[in-house]
Protein backbone atom coordinates (compact mmCIF):
# COMPACT_ATOMS: atom_id res chain seq x y z
CA UNK A 1 0.00 0.00 0.00
CA UNK A 2 2.86 2.65 0.42
CA UNK A 3 4.38 1.91 -2.52
CA UNK A 4 0.64 2.75 -4.37
CA UNK A 5 0.62 6.17 -2.02
CA UNK A 6 4.48 6.84 -3.03
CA UNK A 7 3.99 6.28 -6.61
CA UNK A 8 0.97 8.40 -6.47
CA UNK A 9 2.74 10.98 -4.87
CA UNK A 10 5.46 10.78 -7.63
CA UNK A 11 2.84 11.34 -10.17
CA UNK A 12 1.56 14.62 -9.06
CA UNK A 13 5.31 15.57 -8.84
CA UNK A 14 6.49 14.31 -12.33
CA UNK A 15 3.07 15.81 -13.72
CA UNK A 16 3.82 19.34 -12.04
CA UNK A 17 5.77 21.70 -13.68
CA UNK A 18 8.77 23.49 -11.39
CA UNK A 19 7.50 27.58 -11.20
CA UNK A 20 8.80 29.62 -13.95
CA UNK A 21 11.03 33.09 -12.81
CA UNK A 22 7.34 34.61 -13.95
CA UNK A 23 5.66 32.60 -11.15
CA UNK A 24 7.92 32.61 -8.57
CA UNK A 25 7.51 36.37 -8.89
CA UNK A 26 3.20 35.82 -8.65
CA UNK A 27 3.64 34.02 -5.59
CA UNK A 28 5.68 36.88 -4.10
CA UNK A 29 3.30 38.97 -4.91
CA UNK A 30 0.00 37.04 -3.27
CA UNK A 31 1.55 36.79 -0.32
CA UNK A 32 2.38 40.53 0.00
CA UNK A 33 -1.32 40.90 -1.51
CA UNK A 34 -2.82 38.93 1.56
CA UNK A 35 -0.50 40.82 4.02
CA UNK A 36 -1.50 44.22 3.06
CA UNK A 37 -4.96 42.98 3.69
CA UNK A 38 -5.00 41.80 7.13
CA UNK A 39 -6.48 43.00 9.86
CA UNK A 40 -4.84 44.48 12.32
CA UNK A 41 -2.62 45.67 10.10
CA UNK A 42 0.29 42.25 9.76
CA UNK A 43 3.28 44.13 11.06
CA UNK A 44 4.35 40.56 12.73
CA UNK A 45 3.83 38.58 9.39
CA UNK A 46 6.86 38.29 7.91
CA UNK A 47 7.42 38.69 4.43
CA UNK A 48 8.58 35.65 2.46
CA UNK A 49 11.53 35.66 -0.56
CA UNK A 50 11.17 32.05 -2.92
CA UNK A 51 13.47 29.42 -1.83
CA UNK A 52 14.76 27.86 -4.81
CA UNK A 53 16.78 25.77 -1.72
CA UNK A 54 13.42 24.80 -0.37
CA UNK A 55 12.27 23.89 -3.46
CA UNK A 56 14.87 21.39 -4.05
CA UNK A 57 13.93 20.10 -0.49
CA UNK A 58 10.68 19.75 -1.42
CA UNK A 59 11.39 17.75 -4.78
CA UNK A 60 13.67 15.52 -3.31
CA UNK A 61 11.46 14.95 -0.35
CA UNK A 62 8.77 13.81 -2.59
CA UNK A 63 11.22 11.93 -5.28
CA UNK A 64 11.91 9.59 -1.92
CA UNK A 65 8.60 9.17 -0.85
CA UNK A 66 9.18 8.37 2.97
CA UNK A 67 6.86 6.53 5.11
CA UNK A 68 6.92 9.79 7.10
CA UNK A 69 4.74 12.83 7.10
CA UNK A 70 6.78 16.52 6.60
CA UNK A 71 6.22 17.32 10.21
CA UNK A 72 9.19 14.84 11.10
CA UNK A 73 11.62 15.99 8.36
CA UNK A 74 14.72 18.14 9.93
CA UNK A 75 14.82 19.79 6.70
CA UNK A 76 10.98 20.98 7.04
CA UNK A 77 11.26 22.17 10.93
CA UNK A 78 9.40 25.61 11.29
CA UNK A 79 8.21 25.73 8.02
CA UNK A 80 4.18 25.72 7.00
CA UNK A 81 3.09 23.77 3.17
CA UNK A 82 -0.12 23.08 1.61
CA UNK A 83 -1.07 19.64 0.49
CA UNK A 84 -2.86 19.17 -1.98
CA UNK A 85 -4.71 15.41 -3.50
CA UNK A 86 -6.03 16.83 -6.72
CA UNK A 87 -4.79 14.51 -9.47
CA UNK A 88 -7.68 15.02 -11.95
CA UNK A 89 -6.55 18.18 -13.09
CA UNK A 90 -3.65 20.66 -13.30
CA UNK A 91 -3.37 22.33 -10.30
CA UNK A 92 -2.06 26.18 -10.83
CA UNK A 93 -0.61 27.41 -7.62
CA UNK A 94 -3.19 30.56 -7.91
CA UNK A 95 -5.52 28.16 -7.04
CA UNK A 96 -3.89 27.33 -3.66
CA UNK A 97 -2.07 30.55 -2.81
CA UNK A 98 -3.93 33.68 -4.34
CA UNK A 99 -7.09 33.16 -3.73
CA UNK A 100 -6.57 32.50 0.29
CA UNK A 101 -8.92 35.62 2.15
CA UNK A 102 -7.86 36.52 5.09
CA UNK A 103 -11.19 38.74 5.98
CA UNK A 104 -12.99 36.17 8.06
CA UNK A 105 -10.06 35.93 10.52
CA UNK A 106 -10.17 37.08 13.67
CA UNK A 107 -7.16 38.24 15.42
CA UNK A 108 -8.16 38.61 19.16
CA UNK A 109 -9.10 35.08 20.12
CA UNK A 110 -7.21 33.09 16.66
CA UNK A 111 -10.45 32.29 15.21
CA UNK A 112 -12.21 32.64 12.02
CA UNK A 113 -15.76 33.29 11.00
CA UNK A 114 -15.66 30.47 8.15
CA UNK A 115 -13.05 28.60 7.10
CA UNK A 116 -9.51 29.68 7.59
CA UNK A 117 -7.01 27.14 7.66
CA UNK A 118 -5.53 28.43 4.17
CA UNK A 119 -5.39 31.97 5.63
CA UNK A 120 -3.60 30.78 9.18
CA UNK A 121 -1.00 28.68 6.43
CA UNK A 122 -0.13 31.67 4.42
CA UNK A 123 0.76 33.27 7.44
CA UNK A 124 3.22 31.32 9.06
CA UNK A 125 6.73 31.55 8.42
CA UNK A 126 6.98 30.13 4.97
CA UNK A 127 5.48 28.38 1.80
CA UNK A 128 6.41 25.44 0.35
CA UNK A 129 5.27 24.35 -3.42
Amino acid sequence: MLKLLCLLGLMGAVLGEVPSQKDRIAILRCHRRLRETVQPPASNMQLITYSTEMENRANAFLAECPGAILDTSPDFKNTAYFITTRFNKEIDFRDVLCKVDGRGYIYDNDTCSDNCFGYKQVSLLFVVF
